[in-house]
């Protein structure tokens, strides 16, 4: 026969949960403080420079495909579902909404296949990150400097 053992005791108060700590902040609420903070003065001048002159090659390459074919198609077939609008087409005569100006300046930008590249990741920044933020700075009023 198995020995008595006594049952145990259950407290009639349950203990208190644990405080929850609070989640870590996202990478998009990081960025978005980053951003929120950032002022051009923390960017070395070396890398304005090199900035500035992605941007003007990326401007050049835009103006050049201006004469080929392929950019009035493309103008042709977005200017047919784009409105009126107050965002430049580099180059063009074409005022447009932000959406399809941003479109067709992408477009030019790397419709030569000139525009800069970032070698480790392959990547063309300059044909998607400019047209974006020349028509989100003219959307905001935005000078060079917070653009």
């Amino acid at each position: 026969r198995a020995p008595h053992r006594p049952e145990p005791t259950v407290s009639a108060t349950a203990p208190a949960p644990a405080a929850e700590s609070p989640a870590p902040p996202s990478l998009s609420q990081r960025l978005a403080e980053f951003a929120q903070g950032f002022g051009l003065d923390a960017v070395p001048s070396e890398v304005q420079d090199a900035a500035r002159l992605c941007i003007l090659d990326a401007l050049g390459i835009a103006f050049a495909s201006t004469r080929f074919e392929f950019a009035r198609r493309s103008a042709a077939g977005i200017a047919a579902l784009a409105g009126d609008g107050e965002h430049v087409v580099i180059g063009m005569r074409q005022r447009w909404p932000l959406r399809d100006a941003a479109l067709m300046n992408g477009i030019l930008v790397h419709g030569l296949d000139y525009d800069d590249t970032h070698p480790a990741s392959v990547v063309h920044a300059s044909a998607s990150a400019l047209p974006a933020m020349l028509g989100a700075g003219r959307h905001a009023g935005a000078s060079g400097a917070r653009a």
